[in-house]
């Protein structure tokens, strides 16, 4: 049951933002600029450090054998992207997601027992991976309000 809401809220966000997209689409086009150059190099640089850190902190899990600590990790690399994408394109509501997507994890990590599990998957990814994806599907929800109030 909770994955078919999970899934019922997903599709709708995504739905929403598609009907948003298409209508974006449609605007007339702003031509390249050397500011929107610089942010496209900036954003790149952003995801390639992600990437690296990523791949450091899920090797560093895998030879440890710190499993439940992989998608807690991954998760808070994760919001800590968030935080220069804030600044970089002028969204608040980017520092809050990053802000979460730190906070969810670190409290699993904090007050769930490594050894915990929920079936055959471990408490701390459960737990951690479902606190960040309501956490998206608040700051989507605001993100698409203020879609429907700039748009024509």
């Amino acid at each position: 049951m909770p994955l078919i809401v999970a899934l019922f809220i997903t599709g709708t966000l995504l739905a929403v933002s598609f009907r948003y997209i298409v209508k974006a689409t449609k605007l007339p086009g702003v031509p390249p600029s050397i500011q929107g150059r610089r942010v496209g190099r900036q954003f790149v640089l952003i995801v390639v450090l992600e990437g690296v850190a990523i791949a450091l902190v899920s090797t560093g899990c895998s030879l440890t054998g710190h499993f439940s600590w992989l998608v807690p990790l991954v998760l808070i690399i994760v919001g800590i992207h968030f935080m220069p994408l804030a600044k970089l394109f002028g969204v608040p509501r980017y520092m809050t997601l990053g802000l979460l997507f730190c906070i969810v994890p670190i409290l699993t990590l904090l007050l769930v027992p490594a050894h915990a599990h929920i079936g055959a998957v471990f408490t701390r990814l459960a737990y951690s991976s479902l606190g960040c994806a309501v956490s998206t599907w608040l700051i989507s929800v605001g993100s698409l309000l203020e879609l429907r109030r700039l748009m024509p």
